[in-house]
């Protein structure tokens, strides 16, 4: 195995977890060891594979190596796996080769020359079939204020990513179709394209979908909100708190307004510590009003 004089600053686990978890491609004894969770017999079959230039064992051996399972944790085996498998054309190897670019996971290498090695490894991985990076590249070719904007490029890397059945892509196609950026602007085929995202399940896409149409449809919005807030979104969960605080469009619910506020504190969306504040407070007792004296 070709060993690179390259040192990650942490180790790649946070990388490999922070999508979800790797579905795998072939069917063999190395990937279904690995789906069994047969973690040692994983790292055996998959050690085998590696060596015919199969760049998914390596991938995986690379993900058992950075996360201890089924071996000792060692971070540098787990780059140099890592890196065999973006040799051998593994697409998510690649993806995430070029996310510990980007992310500066590297040390040795100036900030210039990451980023280039960073895009040039999320090419590769979206030729790959990496659909993470197909996104990736299209979130790049969409930024105005990237030196590499051609909304165009974004539409034809988004496309691909949705032929290859991600729904993920969807979501920011539509916004693209919304914008009219790549596209001719169509608002019905984007606001349709995002509802799609939204119904796979993806929680961005809902809280997104259920911002759009809020104003037209407020009970199927709050439908989607909640939606995102049970898988942990933290901006739906903060637009509950405060919908369920002030009794807008729903049933004023203090208790609900407080455990929505909760999971947005718990998910990165610090303003809703106002709602917290306010909901521990008593309810102010309510105000009688006096009945009118009769005259004798």
């Amino acid at each position: 195995m070709k060993i690179r004089s390259l040192l990650f600053l942490t180790l790649l686990a946070p990388l490999m977890s922070a999508h979800a978890q790797y579905v795998t491609e072939l069917d063999n004894d190395c990937t279904t060891a690995f789906n069994s969770a047969d973690f040692v017999n994983a790292r055996y079959e998959c050690a085998e594979l590696s060596e015919e230039n199969n760049g998914e064992a390596s991938f995986i051996l690379a993900t058992l190596y950075a996360k201890g399972q089924g071996v000792v944790k060692n971070k540098r085996k787990a780059l140099e796996y890592l890196i065999l498998a973006d040799e051998q054309g593994h697409g998510e190897g690649s993806f995430n080769l070029a996310l510990a670019y980007e992310l500066g996971k590297v040390v040795g290498v100036d900030v210039e020359k990451r980023k280039r090695l960073a895009f040039e490894h999320y090419l590769k991985a979206a030729r790959n079939g990496s659909t993470n990076a197909q996104r990736k590249l299209a979130n790049r070719y969409s930024d105005d204020a990237s030196l590499v904007y051609e909304p165009q490029k974004a539409v034809e890397w988004l496309t691909t990513a949705i032929e290859n059945g991600d729904d993920k892509a969807k979501l920011e196609l539509g916004a693209l179709y919304l914008k009219g950026e790549g596209v001719v602007r169509d608002q019905r085929h984007g606001l349709s394209l995002i509802k799609q995202s939204a119904e796979s399940g993806y929680d961005k896409a809902q809280f997104i979908y259920a911002t759009l149409i809020f104003k037209n449809n407020p009970e199927q919005a709050i439908n989607y909100y909640e939606l995102a807030a049970e898988k942990g979104n933290g901006f739906a969960a903060h637009n509950l708190a405060s919908l369920y605080f002030k009794g807008e469009h729903v049933t004023q619910n203090r208790n609900k307004a407080h455990s929505y506020a909760q999971i947005a504190m718990a998910n990165g969306v610090p303003q809703a510590e106002l709602f917290l504040h306010e909901t521990a407070k008593p309810s102010a007792p309510k105000q009688r009003t006096a009945k009118p004296v009769a005259l004798a």
